[in-house]
């Protein structure tokens, strides 16, 4: 547009003239350039334009200037976080290959500890009320992916979600957090005697065959996955040890609340037993094997098998221990799983071993 002589030849001119030309005078305005407006009303209308382009100017420009801070402030935090390990580690003078794995750590679990700490404080910042809806969300997607619940979430709709999550609580783990032990005995209170749902992070499960032995990864648990339940139903010690790989968030539910969810809904006690004949690690499918070798207990069912390989407590002797004398009245069933066991009788004052016991 020449404003001088009010006259232009932009219609004259090709596309890409013309495309550049309004894009060129719409930035103008936008940024509150000088316009030469000829006429009262373009004056105004360009005034007005003007002012509304110079707040959504001014909201932008805020807008970034607080994303930006809120990064600086998370970056801060974590060269502090940096600064501070790596003054220790100067002063401690470790090696160079630990130093290399904390700092990678520390970079790989720098969103998820943020993400975290984040849902922590907005859970503490809210009702009850809006809290269960959170969980709800949270919990619904994971009972849906998961391998028990899927199947039962399509018999019983959404009714069964709004159950089972109204009555879970929600946990938050750091890496190598070890949320159940092998072997522990449970001392009834609720807050260990209960399931757990992944609702994010990565859990590796481990399994020690021997009390002396090193424990070995059976498997890595997923978002959607959960753990925990043999010991709800059958009411023994935990079977495994889980630990927690970085930063995550589960929900729990315990023995109180379970007991009334399988009263409503009687197939979760089914779908989760399923799940646990299924589990094939070794220490389990030895234990199976070696039940079965007792005469008596060949022809059982699933069930029964597992009431009673859960209910066997592990107990390791010294060399030369007497298990049962001749004359005791024995109240349990001793399986031997790993070492030799000599049955001796006394004849004439001298010992005879008449059979000798191996694994199985």
């Amino acid at each position: 547009m020449d404003y001088i002589s009010y006259s232009t030849t932009l219609y004259d001119q090709g596309v890409w003239l013309k495309y550049f030309s309004s894009m060129y005078h719409s930035v103008m305005l936008f940024g509150v350039n000088e316009m030469a407006s000829r006429t009262k009303w373009v004056l105004i209308m360009s005034s007005l334009i003007m002012l509304l382009s110079a707040m959504v100017n001014a909201n932008m420009i805020g807008q970034v200037a607080v994303l930006i801070g809120d990064m600086s402030k998370k970056t801060m935090k974590f060269q502090q976080q940096q600064d501070t390990c790596n003054t220790a580690m100067t002063n401690m003078m470790i090696p160079k290959t630990t130093r290399r794995k904390v700092r990678e750590y520390l970079l790989n679990t720098q969103s998820t500890q943020d993400q975290q700490e984040e849902l922590n404080d907005f859970l503490k910042n809210v009702s009850p009320s809006l809290r269960f809806k959170v969980s709800v969300h949270i919990f619904s997607e994971v009972l849906k992916n998961n391998k028990v619940f899927n199947y039962l979430i399509e018999k019983y709709d959404e009714s069964m979600i709004q159950y089972i999550v109204r009555n879970l609580e929600i946990m938050l783990t750091i890496p190598e957090d070890e949320i159940v032990k092998q072997n522990k005995h449970l001392t009834g209170k609720e807050v260990e005697v209960c399931m757990y749902f992944i609702a994010k992070g990565e859990f590796q499960v481990f399994c020690q065959k021997q009390v002396h032995s090193i424990p070995l990864k059976v498997r890595t648990l997923q978002t959607g996955d959960h753990f925990g339940e043999i010991s709800l139903i059958y009411d023994c010690k935990r079977t495994a040890t889980v630990t927690s790989t970085k930063y995550g968030t589960l929900g729990f539910i315990p023995r109180t609340a379970y007991k009334e969810a399988i009263f409503k809904y009687q197939e979760i006690l089914d779908q989760l037993c399923q799940g646990i004949y299924n589990y094939d690690d070794d220490l389990k499918t030895f234990k199976e094997w070696y039940i079965r070798q007792v005469p008596y207990f060949t022809n059982l069912d699933k069930e029964t098998i597992h009431h009673i390989l859960f209910a066997f407590c592990e107990e390791t002797y010294e060399k030369g221990y007497k298990l049962i004398s001749e004359e005791d009245l024995t109240d349990k069933l001793i399986l031997v799983q790993y070492g030799v066991i000599d049955i001796e009788v006394i004849v004439d004052e001298q010992v005879f071993v008449i059979e000798r016991l191996t694994k199985g």
